[in-house]
């Protein structure tokens, strides 16, 4: 993983200190995607998405498909992803997985 620039590691911070604030990590989406990282940007932005149906408790099983294909898309990009970012996102995750751990009706 290459060293992170000032700008990165100012973004990452922000997410690690609020990371139930989409703000931070829309923003570091954004700026990922204007820097060349169109596919780690999709993946923190479908971050966003996964966590904002659990936490609206709504949508189950658009949530468990979502968090599904989400964790897939990781391993595209988890060697480009910082330390610190995916402690942030394994936490959010954690929760989410620890909710519902029945897998819900695909129908």
């Amino acid at each position: 993983m290459p060293e992170l620039s000032w700008e990165e590691s100012a973004f990452i911070e922000a997410i690690e200190h609020s990371p139930g604030d989409d703000a931070p990590k829309l923003v570091y989406a954004d700026w990922l995607e204007e820097n060349g990282e169109e596919q780690v940007a999709s993946f923190v932005r479908g971050w966003v998405y996964v966590y904002r149906l659990f936490v609206s408790r709504r949508h189950i099983t658009e949530l468990y498909r979502s968090r599904i294909q989400l964790q897939n898309e990781y391993y595209a990009v988890a060697n480009r992803l910082n330390n610190n970012l995916r402690k942030v996102m394994i936490q959010n995750f954690d929760e989410i997985r620890v909710s519902m751990p029945i897998k819900p009706s695909l129908h």
